[in-house]
């Protein structure tokens, strides 16, 4: 079981989610923490109420402006993969799409910070005439991706690069 850990009077779940507040608040971006969202309202059966089942995120930017609800997880248990389901559910069906990320160390949560510095600083400039400027792909943070090369493997498991022309 993962310690809590109470820092700045504020009690976190793990040292992981402090590390990414401590982040935050070190770049001056606005958020809101432990935001709570109900996935389905609570209802009587048969006579008795079934409570509602939530769903606590830990930084949402959503009423911030900025698209991105962040979750830091370093293990996720099979119940809380069904509520993402659910949220990502009530978000669609709200017209709303924001960007998930669940950071699992500090590294993740370090490249997930320089995704948000990225829209905050592209929120900010003028807009760009888009005829006369280079496509730009920043990419998603989500996961190990890298640039796939054309290469292909021969019978000596030595890698060559295809010819392209």
């Amino acid at each position: 079981m993962i310690k809590k850990v109470v820092k700045y009077g504020i009690k976190f779940d793990s040292r992981l989610e402090l590390y990414f507040y401590e982040l935050l608040k070190n770049s001056g971006i606005s958020f809101t923490f432990q935001n709570t969202y109900t996935l389905h309202p609570s209802f009587k059966y048969n006579k008795s109420t079934v409570r509602a089942m939530t769903l606590t995120v830990d930084f949402d930017f959503t009423t911030h402006g900025i698209d991105i609800i962040v979750d830091t997880k370093g293990f996720q248990r099979n119940d809380n993969k069904l509520k993402w389901k659910l949220l990502k559910y009530k978000m669609h069906s709200e017209g709303k799409s924001p960007d998930i990320f669940l950071p699992k160390n500090q590294k993740e949560c370090q490249k997930t910070l320089d995704y948000i510095k990225n829209l905050c600083n592209l929120a900010t400039k003028e807009p760009i005439d888009v005829r006369n400027s280079p496509k730009i792909n920043p990419g998603r943070v989500r996961g190990n991706q890298t640039a796939k090369t054309k290469t292909r493997s021969v019978k000596t498991g030595v890698r060559r690069k295809r010819n392209t022309n």
